[in-house]
């Protein structure tokens, strides 16, 4: 922009590659079946009206299986990518290094936080938190509709006073309906208990509050990164002690300050079933069979 006076300023606007993923369209075509969702990802952006850079990406295999599917000509490149790494609970984003990313949902499984955040001097120190009490992550029943199948519910409790909460995930692309089912007992387990859960917390990054290394961990955080949160509200009571997830990465740069937030998500923490294990692998024991 221009002034009569003679001075002049330039403003730099910058995009990740989900926005431009999102300003992308396919054209006809139909995707193979029993397909995992990293390798239905790569042929997706891989296509021709796509022509993602093959160096550009980095996708964990999948879990589940993939049905085939008809892609109609104009679908957004981004919201189908969404779809297949939602059929398999995974998350797809742009990493801060602007690689297109898919993590399946066993990519953090036992995985150990990157950052502990701790208000007793045990960990980095934060200056702002918050709190969801539950009720957004909390429903008795869940019913999966997969495309082109039989919705399958399931529910892990009984119904309280004010009615039954029901989560819904239509449109995924699982193979059949039985996957459909897994999906929706896995879910109903994993929210059937509200709780009240850190749901954001923010940090001043400078050398004066954190160490080299502990700088270092707070910047290399993705999305999927797990976390973990030591708290006493108040310093009254027991201390809130949490693992989560990363699910928003939010920094604020001014002059002289640097502030981080991060938005949190659950963590199913429960650890899978391990034959031999002496603790996790007796039935009715510490571990759960895995989805």
């Amino acid at each position: 922009s221009y002034e009569v006076g003679g001075r002049s300023s330039a403003m730099l606007r910058a995009e990740d590659a989900l926005a431009t993923l999102g300003r992308t369209y396919f054209d006809a075509w139909t995707a193979t079946a029993s397909q995992l969702a990293g390798a239905r990802l790569d042929a997706s952006i891989s296509r021709s009206e796509v022509a993602w850079s093959g160096g550009a990406r980095d996708f964990d295999l999948g879990i589940s299986l993939l049905q085939g599917d008809s892609v109609t000509w104009g679908s957004s490149v981004l919201n189908y990518c969404q779809l297949v790494a939602g059929s398999d609970l995974g998350a797809f984003f742009a990493s801060r290094n602007n690689l297109l990313t898919f993590r399946d949902r066993h990519s953090n499984l036992l995985g150990a936080a990157a950052v502990a955040f701790a208000d007793d001097g045990t960990g980095v120190e934060f200056n702002q938190v918050e709190v969801s009490f539950g009720s957004e992550t909390f429903y008795q029943r869940v019913s999966v509709d997969r495309e082109g199948g039989t919705v399958q519910s399931y529910s892990a409790t009984t119904a309280t006073a004010d009615g039954i909460r029901t989560l819904k995930k239509t449109g995924v692309l699982l193979n059949t309906d039985a996957d459909a089912l897994a999906m929706a007992q896995y879910l109903a387990t994993t929210f059937a208990t509200g709780e009240a859960r850190v749901a954001t917390i923010g940090v001043t990054l400078d050398t004066s509050l954190q160490t080299t290394d502990e700088l270092a961990a707070l910047l290399a955080l993705e999305i999927n990164s797990l976390i973990s949160v030591t708290w006493t509200p108040n310093g009254v009571g027991a201390a809130i002690s949490q693992t989560l997830v990363v699910q928003g990465i939010d920094h604020t740069i001014a002059v002289d300050r640097h502030d981080l937030a991060l938005s949190l998500g659950k963590y199913d923490g429960r650890a899978p079933f391990i034959l031999d294990d002496v603790d996790l692998g007796e039935l009715d024991g510490a571990g759960v069979l895995t989805y």
